[in-house]
Order: C-alpha cells, then structure tokens, then sequence
C-alpha cells in the first residue's frame, strides 16, 4: 500500500508538472527546466514499464536465478501483486489520487503562505504551475537528501514566476529547517 500511495503521488505530480510547463511559457522558456522534467518522465516510464511488466521479472528471474538479484526479484514480484491486486480496487487508486491532489494543493497554498510572509503577492496560478515542477526536482537523486537542491530548485523556479530570489531561497531555506525539526520530533 505504501508503494501504490507512492505510485500514485508521483503519478500526480508529474502529470501536475507536465500541465504546468505546458500552460506557463515562463516556465517551458526556462533553460534546464523542459529538459529535467523529461529524464523524469523517462525514469518514471522506465521504472513503471520494469515494475508492471510481469514478463520482465520472469526474464530476471531466469537470468540470474538464485544469484545477488534474487531478493530484489522477490521484492519486485511483491510489488507487482499488490499492483495486481489494487487493479480490481479502482477506487482506491481514485481516492489515492484524490488525495495526492489534496497533498500538492497544500505544498502550492503553503508556498503562496510562505511568499505573503515575506511580503511578496504571487498570483495562486502562479504557484499552481511552479510548485509541482519545484517537487519533481526534489525527486532528483543528485545530493545527499536534497540538501542544495530543494533550496536551488526554490530559488530558480519561484523566480521564474516573479518572486525574487533572496525570498526563493528563503523559503527553501525555512521548509528545509522546517522538515529537519519535524523529524527530529518525529
């Protein structure tokens, strides 16, 4: 369950951030922006088209046997049952999705929250397109944890849609500080 609600959280996103980047020109002109967000879509494809394909992990499976891959083939056939079985539960991939919506429709008014507090009016449109592309680039597995990347990816894309970027990177900056003291309570 934990994948599928994963599954369908990064399913979310990533159609959020196509749409956005197809509706803001400032977003779709912007230099590495267009091409990032296709290796993702790539590596999303990549590794859905590995995990669903049940032929796929037969033809592992037959390679490499009992070998070093054979717990993670075992994992993988796990995954694929699930999957198998949420199939016949169409409505709660819905409500998952419903709910990953709920999810980006907070991380966008907690954006919009954090520019007011800083004194910058972004129009909520605004935010609806830069804030899901903003995630996807957190997804990037460039740096330990994100750490520069979160703040970068603030920075850069807020810009882009008028917030300057001493006020970017101070956002990034508080919600990074902000999650650090979550899971230290956590």
């Amino acid at each position: 369950s934990i994948f599928v609600e994963r599954f369908t959280g990064i399913t979310t996103l990533l159609a959020l951030a196509i749409v956005a980047v197809a509706v803001d020109r400032r977003l779709s002109s912007s230099g590495p922006i267009v091409p990032l967000l296709g290796l993702a879509c790539v590596g999303y494809l990549a590794g859905t088209g590995m995990i669903m394909s049940q032929r796929f992990s037969f033809r592992i499976e037959a390679w490499f046997g009992d070998g070093l891959l054979a717990s993670w083939i075992h994992k993988i056939r796990t995954v694929q049952d699930a999957i198998y079985m949420y199939r016949q539960h169409g409505s709660a991939l819905a409500w998952s999705m419903v709910i990953s919506l709920l999810f980006y429709a907070a991380a966008v008014l907690n954006a919009y929250v954090g520019c007011l507090m800083f004194g910058v009016h972004v129009p909520v449109l605004s935010l609806l397109a830069a804030v899901p592309v903003m995630m996807i680039l957190f997804l990037i597995p460039i740096s330990l944890g994100g750490i520069g990347l979160q703040e970068w990816a603030f920075t850069y894309v807020l810009n882009l849609v008028g917030v300057p970027p001493a006020v970017g990177r101070s956002l990034g900056l508080l919600c990074r500080g902000r999650n650090l003291g979550l899971g230290i309570i956590g």
